[in-house]
């Protein structure tokens, strides 16, 4: 998805401390950049691609210059809290995952196919 001058984005800082999230407004579209208005400035910037040239779709991170990104701007509150969800979710499969009494590779087998993932079952 391509942002448009106009469009509403939920900006989330990267540390808590400094600032709340917040709506922003993209006040203007180039080549690499998309401008944010932010606190009533538009010099905010969000990076339209990301480090392999790839188009962001979902986030976009705010540059904060000298290698720093102070925020990252999202479609809506709702697809940020997603997007925290799914992390969390993800991290707690992630760690809770061991190979418990009765579980068979059949159990992993099924588990793959309904996670969409591609395992080779062969030794």
């Amino acid at each position: 998805m391509s942002l448009t001058v106009g469009q509403k984005l939920w900006c989330v800082p990267t540390d808590y401390r400094r600032m709340d999230a917040l709506e922003v407004t993209v006040v203007r579209i180039g080549r690499r950049y998309a401008h944010i208005d932010m606190y009533g400035q538009d010099n905010y910037r969000v990076y339209l691609y990301d480090d392999n040239g790839d188009l962001h779709t979902k986030e976009w991170p705010v540059d904060g210059g000298q290698y720093s990104s102070p925020a990252c701007c999202y479609l809506s509150r709702d697809v940020y809290e997603e997007a925290r969800r799914l992390e969390m979710l993800y991290s707690q499969l992630r760690n809770r995952m061991c190979l418990s009494d009765g579980v068979t590779s059949e159990h992993i087998l099924q588990a793959a196919a309904l996670l969409k993932i591609q395992l080779d079952d062969k030794p």
